[in-house]
């Protein structure tokens, strides 16, 4: 325990080491503020004396600039009075002159005005002699002038008379004009008539041989239906010992004169692993290639038990196809004989292959589909050659779009790492951002924390501190009764500050 004097009264009272501290903490706290209000005044002292004598001397300073300013007002208007003096003098000056210059002009005016006033009084006389003579004039054309259009009304009345009669006469003629066409038209229109119907009647009659002809065609394309039904027991009559390929071999040369400039032989070139069967190749005059097929022969043995289908060759032909450059893709094909889609002859296969340009053919309709491809692809012969000339104008176009495409590639390659690595070091700073965020959040919370204490710590009194400690209580209580202004120290920050706070907080 430590004995502790009160400095008003001497009374002297024992309290533990801990509220002592805080008791001195609260003295030494005072002495603190009482310094820091010394210290305060004494330099609001200095700074007012400094501002006093810097506003003493800018109103010096002001008082010589007015001085010097009333000086040089003064200077002015004397200056200002002596100009107005001189120019006073000389407005006078230009008056006088002014008055002498404006009589001498009032009369040259007034001598001008008289001479003027007699040419007026002889052109006015003039004038009356000049209006007199043509108002004589006026009254002869006028007395011509309706002579004359007597004249024209007699004229026009003639010419109106003698029109009347040109209009009758020529309404009479189109009359009869329009009556002929009319009686033409008739004539003409009976006889379309009659042309009409034997027309119908002819057509009737092709129309009947038409159908007689439809008859015997469609009794024929049974007949070849059933030839091709026939396909699934057995080869045809042609093809009795020969091989499929061997046969179109001996067709083509059969034709061979209506292909003058045409190549068809077998491919024996192997690329990668595979090749196709024949190769059709047809030029023109000039060399240039008008068409290229490529020809894939599939038979099968009655036999066979391993059956095979039509499609599981499609691939393999288009790729042979594209290896030597050929423009059309046929497969001559014995298999699937019972598979009336493909017995319709000749089938383009392109759409459901997904193979442009590409056929499926029996053996029989080989050099049909021949003769067809080679008529069609001749009469493209001159678009060809306008397509090779535009190709050959259009190389350096080709070289400049090809650079272009390896530079859009590249540029997009460089754009798309650029914009990875842009994307990399925006996430970076949306992460560096939301890590200061939460960093500000933290500090505001620590300020906030630290707000409530300090307040808590204001709102602190030895009262409070003592409200605990009945005799504490008392002791003061006395003390307050003695002296009638009591001294009770404000505010202190002890040991138990944090302690009240959490305490007030439960």
């Amino acid at each position: 325990m430590i004995e502790i004097e009160c400095p008003k009264c001497h009374t002297v009272f024992e309290e533990d080491e801990s509220k002592f501290a805080s008791i001195v903490q609260q003295v030494r706290d005072r002495e603190f503020h009482k310094e820091l209000e010394a210290q305060v005044a004494t330099i609001k002292a200095a700074h007012k004396s400094e501002l006093e004598a810097e506003l003493a001397k800018a109103a010096g300073d002001a008082r010589e600039e007015t001085s010097r300013k009333d000086e040089e007002i003064a200077s002015l208007k004397a200056q200002m009075e002596a100009l107005a003096k001189r120019q006073e003098l000389e407005v006078e000056t230009r008056l006088a002159e002014a008055r002498r210059e404006a009589d001498v002009l009032r009369e040259q005016v007034k001598q001008e005005h008289d001479a003027a006033e007699s040419k007026v009084r002889e052109a006015l006389s003039q004038a009356a002699l000049e209006s007199e003579r043509k108002r004589a004039e006026v009254e002869r054309t006028a007395g011509e002038r309706a002579a004359r259009i007597k004249s024209l009304e007699q004229e026009l009345a003639s010419a109106k008379e003698s029109f009347e009669k040109d209009r009758a006469l020529a309404v009479s003629e189109v009359r009869q004009q329009l009556e002929g066409e009319r009686d033409r038209f008739r004539h003409e229109a009976e006889l379309a008539r009659k042309d009409n119907e034997a027309l119908k009647q002819s057509a009737e009659v092709q129309r009947r041989d038409a159908a007689l002809n439809l008859e015997q065609l469609i009794r024929e394309k049974d007949k070849e239906i059933e030839n091709i039904k026939n396909l699934r027991a057995q080869q045809t009559v042609k093809m009795v010992g020969e091989e499929l390929e061997q046969h179109c071999e001996t067709e083509f040369n059969k034709m061979r004169a209506a292909f003058p400039n045409a190549t068809f032989g077998k491919d024996n070139t192997v690329e990668e692993g595979t090749k196709g069967d024949y190769i059709f190749r047809a030029f023109d005059e000039d060399g240039t290639e008008y068409l290229s097929i490529m020809f894939e022969m599939k038979n099968e043995e009655e036999s066979s038990t391993h059956k095979k289908r039509n499609q599981d060759h499609f691939d393999k032909l288009d790729r042979d196809r594209k290896k030597k450059n050929c423009e059309y893709a046929v497969l001559v094909s014995t298999l699937e004989k019972d598979n009336d889609f493909y017995n319709q002859g000749i089938v383009d296969v392109s759409g459901m292959s997904g193979h442009d340009l590409m056929f499926v053919i029996r053996p029989q309709f080989f050099m049909p589909l021949l003769s067809f491809l080679s008529a069609a692809a001749k009469s493209s012969v001159k678009y060809r050659r306008e397509v090779e000339r535009l190709k050959s104008e259009s190389v350096d176009i080709g070289f400049f779009n090809q650079a272009l495409g390896e530079f859009k590639a590249g540029f997009g390659r460089d754009y798309e790492h650029a914009s990875a690595k842009l994307t990399d070091a925006m996430d970076g700073i949306d992460k560096a951002i939301k890590q200061l965020e939460r960093i500000k959040e933290s500090f505001r919370l620590t300020e906030t924390h630290l707000t409530r204490a300090n307040k808590k710590a204001e709102e602190l009194t030895i009262k409070r501190l003592t409200k605990s400690s009945p005799m504490l209580a008392e002791r003061f209580e006395a003390l307050s009764e003695q002296d009638a202004s009591p001294v009770e120290p404000d505010r202190i920050e002890g040991p138990d500050d944090e302690i009240g706070s959490a305490s007030s907080r439960e």
